[in-house]
């Protein structure tokens, strides 16, 4: 997890990172102004850092000299000028302030000096969010529930808690995007479009749909020549 967080922020965050990790526009801009997981100061740590957790747009700030416990100032990119991450990104051609950043999982302040890589925080592998989201997901494909829960009203119950009101209405594609603003950086999307059945949908880089065989990935050949009962997927 420390791995992951430095390599998404800036070289002149603390810690610092490789600069990778963006996330689009039509990402961050699907969640309502209010949502907590788009945006939130956290007690202890964003005094003290400079950011909260959420996504990173904006001027950014950190403690000067890059040391916690110094005043917060705003930080500049590496020629000096403001670092002001823009949410306009593309995917051959983009600056090192280019792209909304992401800081769902944020560092214990209290042992990122030193460069950051020994934090203590764990990640998140398993929440209760997804086993009551995927309850949803079960009743909305038409299981029943002894309890007599509904799905929307099991979405309902999510959102409330993230700072939102009803997610009005309740179908495959809106349940697919709450999982998404829920789930983001849980390595959860892959599976959820192939479930869904979007995964091959044309997107921005790929304008066209890609082939059904795309959903599975190809065996590598060092294994098919040492496994004589092995056979290449579909497609590849």
């Amino acid at each position: 997890m420390v791995w992951a967080s430095c390599m998404g922020n800036h070289y002149n965050q603390p810690p610092d990172g490789w600069n990778g990790f963006t996330t689009l526009a039509d990402f961050y801009n699907s969640f309502e102004a209010a949502d907590v997981r788009k945006s939130a100061s956290i007690t202890g740590y964003t005094s003290v850092v400079g950011r909260g957790a959420g996504f990173l747009i904006g001027q950014q700030q950190g403690p000067e000299g890059k040391h916690i416990g110094n005043p917060i100032v705003d930080l500049k990119d590496r020629s000096g000028n403001p670092l002001i991450f823009t949410p306009d990104v593309s995917l051959f051609f983009s600056t090192e302030t280019k792209g909304i950043r992401t800081n769902k999982w944020p560092l214990d302040p209290n042992e990122m000096n030193g460069g950051g890589w020994g934090s203590a925080n764990e990640f998140a592998f398993f929440r209760l969010a997804d086993v009551r989201l995927m309850k949803a997901e079960a009743i909305l494909r038409g299981g029943t529930d002894p309890q007599a829960e509904t799905a929307k009203g099991i979405v309902d119950a999510l959102r409330a808690k993230r700072g939102l009101g009803t997610i009005g209405t309740l179908n495959e594609a809106s349940l697919l995007a709450e999982r998404g603003r829920e789930l983001y950086l849980e390595a959860w999307r892959r599976n959820d479009m192939i479930r869904f059945g979007v995964f091959n949908n044309p997107v921005g880089e790929r304008p066209t749909a890609s082939a059904p065989t795309k959903v599975v990935f190809p065996i590598p050949n060092i294994a098919l020549s040492s496994n004589p009962n092995l056979h290449q997927n579909v497609g590849y």
